[in-house]
């Protein structure tokens, strides 16, 4: 899923909130990472492993997305 536009740094947003985390942009290093995150969530902390996975095929290029407002579907008004 694409959220971009800006595009979005989750490891320095991770980070900014005292989570330690890591991004992973080549197969090879994911289960490594992906051990670092269990071992920090087995000792109680929060770890993000923000994936990078290539969008090819039909659409790869598109960042259209559906314009959805939450406020719009509530039932009460605050």
């Amino acid at each position: 899923m694409y959220l971009g536009d800006p595009n979005i740094d989750f490891v320095k947003l991770a980070e900014s909130q005292g989570v330690k985390a890591e991004r992973v942009t080549v197969g090879s290093e994911l289960e490594a990472a992906l051990k670092r995150g269990i071992a920090a969530t087995r000792d109680g902390k929060p770890y993000v492993v923000e994936v990078v996975v290539a969008r090819f095929g039909p659409g790869a290029d598109s960042v259209w997305h559906e314009s959805f407002n939450l406020a719009a579907h509530r039932k009460r008004r605050v």
